[in-house]
């Protein structure tokens, strides 16, 4: 189950790696069959309304939009019952709690089975998740084994680190959109630019993105520099309120990371990612220090070059970087089908030669049979090189910007928004478009 997100005017959905498991448990209908409680990780107590929200619209949905056939309760401090679950959920539903422990099941379990209910269990409890597991676990057992058998759906929303790997993660997420749209209209464009921009510098918590854009205030359209003028401010404001353990922590564990230490450091990651100091990106190998607390190390100075290194990396909007870097690359593929070179470098003859052969390198990452091998010079010949070997500089001064970006952008450069800019005139400007 996604998240409908709002930063700076631009909604859409996020995705957390726990989305899917979630759709899945609502999908199994847990409140009219026997379905294994289930416990959802959040950053931070105030995530839990959006979550509540959310779980109510995909359980309607299941429940095949019959709002009056489904009941989802949401337990907090104020309902908890110190006997605990099974003695709360008997108060909310009505039984008489002077009757017999028999008497309360049998009328707890003919509740439920006249009206579904799903009980979701408020952060603000804290109850611990294993707790909650034993207990939510013997509740479903007793149900079932009444003369008339029922059954609840319980979801358990919770901010304490994981105990057991059953427990879904909501702490990081990812924007979902069409990203053609950053090279569409301005204003929209740069929404979604600067909404990206967030949800990577709080390393994909929501509720940390929501608290950043309160710091924005008053930025006009393409105003970057500003921007990033912002960012600054709240990194270094973020950075100086970690403590100073926990800081040691993160230094700790990159002073491994470049050092290689394998296996030191796969506890340090998972605890510092239990500790919101660290993330691991969607489609990363590499777990992370959060990009704002890496900002604000890198702004404060005082670290070695190797982790000045691991910062920048952290540092830079992976999702904007691949977009662009992938908008340069169909472009210098659009142009190498165009222009032709009179005279071919002497490595490009030797690089048509191999492919003529069998023998080039690259052909072990086309499938076998396949026709598209290069047969003209200018497909095995580097961007920088048609730049220097064609007369396309005076005609079409946009290439080097393009050779520009291309570069930047492959060599771990930081994407922006002049990058964008960039890119959009290419598209505009170049004779094949």
């Amino acid at each position: 189950m996604n998240l409908e997100i709002d930063l700076v005017g631009f909604q859409t959905e996020w995705r957390f790696s726990g989305s899917e498991a979630l759709t899945g448990w609502l999908k199994r209908r847990p409140w009219s069959r026997h379905v294994a409680p289930l416990s959802v990780r959040l950053s931070n107590v105030a995530q839990g309304d959006a979550l509540m929200d959310a779980v109510r619209r995909g359980a309607l949905g299941w429940a095949d939009g019959a709002e009056d056939a489904l009941d989802l309760i949401e337990v907090r401090p104020l309902y908890w019952a110190e006997e605990g679950l099974e003695a709360t959920l008997t108060s909310l539903m009505g039984v008489n709690a002077g009757a017999g422990a028999r008497k309360r099941r049998e009328a707890l379990a003919l509740g439920l089975k006249t009206r579904p209910r799903v009980f979701v269990l408020s952060p603000e409890l804290e109850l611990p998740e294993a707790r909650f597991a034993a207990e939510a676990s013997s509740l479903l057992d007793i149900l079932n084994k009444q003369m008339i058998p029922a059954t609840a759906g319980l979801l358990h929303l919770t901010v304490a680190a994981p105990a057991t790997r059953q427990a879904l993660d909501y702490t990081a997420g990812e924007p979902l959109f069409d990203q053609n749209r950053l090279l569409g209209e301005t204003l929209e464009a740069w929404s979604i630019y600067v909404h990206m921009r967030l949800a990577w510098e709080a390393g994909g918590g929501w509720a940390r993105a929501t608290q950043m854009e309160a710091g924005l205030s008053g930025l006009s359209v393409g105003a970057d520099d500003r921007l990033e003028e912002a960012l600054n401010g709240l990194a270094r404001e973020a950075w100086g309120q970690v403590e100073g353990q926990r800081r040691e922590m993160l230094r700790c564990f990159l002073r491994h990371v470049r050092g290689r230490k394998r296996s030191a450091t796969e506890d340090e990651a998972r605890r510092l990612v239990e500790a919101g100091l660290a993330w691991r990106p969607p489609r990363s190998a590499l777990t992370l220090p959060v990009p704002q607390y890496a900002r604000g190390m890198l702004l404060e100075g005082g670290v070695h070059e190797r982790v000045s290194s691991i910062l920048r990396h952290a540092l830079a909007c992976g999702p904007l970087a691949r977009f662009q870097l992938g908008c340069c690359l169909e472009l210098e593929s659009a142009i190498k089908a165009i222009v032709s070179i009179d005279t071919p470098s002497e490595d490009a003859l030797e690089h048509l030669d191999k492919y003529r052969s069998g023998q080039h390198h690259n052909l072990k990452f086309l499938p076998k049979g396949c026709p598209s091998v290069p047969r003209a010079a200018a497909e095995v010949t580097s961007l920088g090189e048609l730049h220097h070997a064609t007369r396309w500089d005076s005609d079409i001064p946009h290439l080097g910007a393009l050779l520009g970006l291309r570069n930047a952008l492959a060599h771990g450069g930081y994407p922006c928004w002049q990058g964008l800019v960039t890119l959009r005139e290419l598209i505009h400007r170049l004779p094949f478009v």
